[in-house]
């Protein structure tokens, strides 16, 4: 039964991927309203490249295929336990509690619906979907302060719980941002350090290996003229990602 909510969630969150409002980033793409889109790289991505978004270096290499794994699960998310203690929606009002005994809210407008996801104990933030007429985006709030942090799809944490890899697929369609970003944390704040729209391939699964190195399925669009379906074929990336030293 746990696996079968699992796949559900996670089908249900895959699934809209459809414009959530007029904004639109440079060089394509639509995003959510008033997210800062400083610095987006839009790359296309070969198998060995080296690529350099902000101030970081990401060197993509060859790697064997890999088992795919459950994003909540991966994330040490307890669906069985009972998320119901973390919030609750009254009306328009979606309510959060933090660590401290407050609460913070989050009122539904018309341009947009908050839901709740799942609380992510490997940072002790909340994942709340936001619906728009056309599409949604994410938001991660921290259970402790009740910061928020605008992101474009799922969280990945790496070992150390100092970062973030955040993925989103959008490759066929092109409603959403189909790329990926890197986000560390700083105390109980988090800080975007680049975001990556890719062209070719949208980012399938992610899976850490050390706190610079991360293994990433790249989901290439195949279309079947003959069945006239699409599907997708794999193709495996190790990714080491390494902070330029600045210039003295």
């Amino acid at each position: 039964m746990k696996g079968h909510l699992l796949i559900v969630l996670y089908i249900l969150l895959l699934s809209c991927s459809t414009p959530p409002g007029p904004s639109q980033p440079p060089h394509g793409g639509k995003v959510a309203p008033g997210e800062d889109h400083t610095g987006v790289d839009t790359l296309a991505i070969s198998s060995s490249a080296t690529i350099a978004p902000g101030a970081y270096t990401v060197t993509f290499s060859p790697a064997d295929s890999m088992p795919l794994p459950d994003f909540l699960e991966n994330q040490g998310v307890k669906i069985s336990g009972g998320q119901r203690v973390y919030f609750h929606k009254t009306g328009p009002e979606l309510w959060l509690y933090l660590s401290g005994g407050d609460s913070t809210m989050l009122h539904d407008r018309d341009v947009a619906t908050y839901f709740f996801v799942a609380h992510l104990p490997l940072i002790d933030h909340y994942l709340i979907r936001v619906q728009y007429p056309e599409g949604n985006s994410y938001l991660l709030v921290s259970r402790r302060s009740g910061a928020q942090k605008d992101i474009w799809g799922f969280p990945f944490v790496s070992p150390s719980r100092r970062q973030l890899f955040v993925i989103n697929s959008d490759v066929v369609a092109g409603h959403t941002p189909n790329g990926f970003q890197l986000l560390t944390r700083r105390g109980d704040s988090l800080h975007l350090e680049f975001s990556v729209l890719v062209r070719d391939w949208g980012p399938g699964a992610v899976r850490w290996l050390s706190d610079s190195s991360l293994l990433l399925q790249r989901l290439y669009p195949v279309h079947d003229t003959v069945r006239s379906r699409l599907h997708f074929r794999s193709v495996y990336s190790r990714l080491t990602i390494r902070k330029r030293r600045e210039s003295p």
